[in-house]
């Protein structure tokens, strides 16, 4: 009777630790500072508890000078998405820089958008941004806002598009800090099981 019930008991098995997409990622956080005030490692925990993935916190960089357009004085974050491309190891699924700078990209109309983050879709790359993030409120408030752009980027990264789901946590923030307020930010049923499968 036994040996007739290996082979369900070894696809049941097998299917309960196949990991997903994510859970096969090792996601690496580069700060862009001279002097870091982000806590990255706190963040890093925060991204592998919601995609149950590695997440390890890589030494500091320079922002890439070529990045910088000195007519807005901030950095075009698609020009420092090409710098990561080409800095990321092979041992790194995603690499995700972190900064304090103000970043932009061109969105429609608008050819130098200020933006919270930006990321490929999909991609091996993200930047997101706290400079737009911080509006006078605590530290709690802003790294919370952080978390939730982070996580959105790096759902760009395992290909997940902007969301019509209102609630979603890839709902397009269109500048808005509303858009990346809330301290349970969750995908929704659709994309949540386009990575998670």
């Amino acid at each position: 009777m036994l040996l007739r019930l290996l082979p369900w008991i070894f696809l049941f098995s097998c299917s309960q630790l196949t990991p997903t997409a994510t859970e096969k990622s090792t996601i690496g956080i580069v700060s862009l500072e001279a002097e870091n005030t982000i806590p990255m490692s706190l963040l890093c925990k925060q991204i592998e508890d919601f995609y149950k993935c590695k997440c390890v916190v890589l030494p500091p960089a320079k922002m890439p000078q070529n990045a910088f357009n000195p007519e807005r004085n901030r950095y075009r974050a698609d020009s420092i998405l090409n710098f990561l491309d080409s800095a990321r190891s092979d041992s790194i699924d995603i690499l995700m820089a972190v900064t304090s700078y103000d970043i932009s990209c061109t969105v429609k109309n608008h050819k130098d958008w200020g933006v919270f983050g930006l990321g490929r879709c999909p991609g091996r790359s993200c930047v997101i941004s706290d400079f737009r993030l911080k509006n006078n409120v605590s530290n709690t408030v802003k790294l919370q806002r952080l978390k939730n752009v982070a996580l959105h980027e790096i759902g760009h990264n395992f290909g997940l598009p902007h969301c019509g789901d209102t609630l979603c946590l890839m709902k397009d923030a269109k500048g808005k800090i509303s858009n990346v307020e809330g301290t349970n930010r969750q995908l929704c049923s659709r994309c949540h099981d386009r990575i998670f499968e």
